[in-house]
């Protein structure tokens, strides 16, 4: 599902960059000239990042929790920095980006349609926040209307992850499960990571980008904090939760794909 949104979100972007009014082609020159000199730049982008969430486990009536869950969340990005050309097409592009990331469920179970009672209800967020120091090589390929800019990047950076679950079910005497059960747990992580990054810019006569990437992240998760309750139908007395963990060292890697528009100026 992801991997099609990326797909048709970048064949959108590429989409748009034809048109007259973003890209502004039919021009007979792209006027590369501008851009044969050190630019600023200012992205604006999406992805979608893979993440690993520990919790305590958990076996309620109507949720289930495991110990370990890959989680996928959508994010937004900025990014700003400058572009150094070197010449002979080559440049260099120096950044700041901040990025949000967040994925969110919310739902209520009714004890019967006819019953106007939330029986059960789980409300479910988990957000991760990155900042980063990137640099990348970037060579401008000229073509009549546009210019095309293969790029690999490096980037350094740190974030921080918080997953809240408050899971509540009221009970329902005469059933299965008469017993109440509650699940509320916040789990907070700090990492830090590197990813390298192979994409490409398409840049259009005044000075309007868009751009299509894959980066490869090593991360490393540094800190954990895991705080809460929960009962089960077995356990009726709350369970508390109150772990810290400061000299974590868990290695992990992912994929993300991204896709964006920015300005050259």
């Amino acid at each position: 599902m992801k991997k099609g949104l990326l797909i048709t979100a970048f064949g959108l972007l590429i989409n748009s960059g034809f048109a007259a009014e973003f890209m502004e082609f039919g021009a007979k020159d792209f006027l590369q000239e501008d851009y044969k000199t050190s630019n600023w730049l200012f992205e604006m982008g999406y992805s979608s990042l893979p993440y690993e969430v520990v919790m305590p486990v958990y076996d309620g009536s109507y949720d289930k929790v495991k110990a370990k869950e890959d989680l996928s969340l959508s994010g937004l990005n900025l990014g700003f920095g400058g572009q150094i050309y070197f010449g002979a097409g080559f440049s260099s592009t120096i950044k700041i980006v901040g990025t949000h990331y967040r994925a969110f469920e919310d739902v209520t179970a009714k004890a019967a349609e006819d019953i106007d009672l939330d029986l059960v209800k789980l409300d479910f967020t988990h957000e991760v926040t990155t900042a980063e120091a990137s640099g990348s090589l970037d060579y401008l390929i000229e073509t009549s209307y546009f210019g095309v800019q293969p790029f690999v990047a490096f980037a350094v950076g740190v974030g921080e992850s918080k997953t809240e679950r408050d899971y509540d079910y009221d009970g329902l005497s005469g059933g299965d499960n008469p017993n109440p059960e509650i699940y509320d747990v916040t789990s907070k992580e700090k990492f830090n990571y590197n990813k390298i990054t192979l994409g490409l810019n398409f840049i259009s006569k005044i000075g309007i980008t868009s751009f299509f990437s894959v980066s490869q992240y090593s991360m490393v998760k540094t800190d954990r904090e895991i705080k809460g309750k929960f009962t089960t139908q077995a356990q009726q007395t709350p369970q508390r939760v109150d772990s810290e963990s400061e000299d974590l060292n868990e290695d992990s890697s992912m994929t993300v794909a991204s896709v964006g528009f920015g300005y050259l100026f």
